[in-house]
């Protein structure tokens, strides 16, 4: 009787653990539109730029963040939020300190204040974690597999052993 209870409590908890987390999800996808729309509107401001698609392109780099230790100059420019000094002081930092562990390392960058790290942050990732993020089809069918062994054998007989 008390593992029915237990159940039928677990039961009734299941649709609010879900609801909480589509309501989750939501509110992700609202913070990200807003932040996208803020900075549209801050780039707006000083250049020429047709929003809509420039809207598109960071909702693309949202989806898909730009690797910083395979980024060129050409792909950092194509943020729009990052001008050729700081582009340049990044791919300086890569080339001279290794591969960006995280992407607070951009804090490190004299060239980067606080304010444009964080700007950026949503739109480039570091290390190589996704990379690793293989489906485990292609892991199956398109990887290198290998068995190993090991047989361990004593040639003398022990002390013990021994009649």
């Amino acid at each position: 009787m008390k593992q029915l209870y237990c159940w039928l409590t677990i039961l009734s908890l299941l649709p609010s653990i879900a609801l909480a987390q589509t309501n989750t999800q939501d509110k992700v996808e609202q913070e990200t539109d807003t932040f996208i729309e803020t900075i549209v509107e801050d780039q707006a401001e000083d250049s020429e730029v047709d929003n809509d698609t420039y809207a598109e392109r960071l909702q693309d780099y949202i989806d898909d963040p730009i690797n910083l230790n395979k980024a060129r100059y050409s792909d950092l420019a194509s943020l729009g939020l990052l001008n050729t000094e700081q582009i340049d002081a990044i791919l300086e930092h890569r080339e001279k300190f290794g591969h960006f562990l995280v992407v607070y390392e951009l804090q490190s960058i004299p060239q980067l204040d606080l304010e444009t790290c964080k700007r950026i942050a949503p739109f480039v990732r570091a290390g190589d974690l996704m990379d690793f993020n293989i489906p485990f089809s292609k892991l199956l069918f398109g990887g290198r597999h290998e068995i190993f062994t090991r047989y361990r054998r004593i040639l003398e007989q022990s002390k013990g052993y021994k009649n």
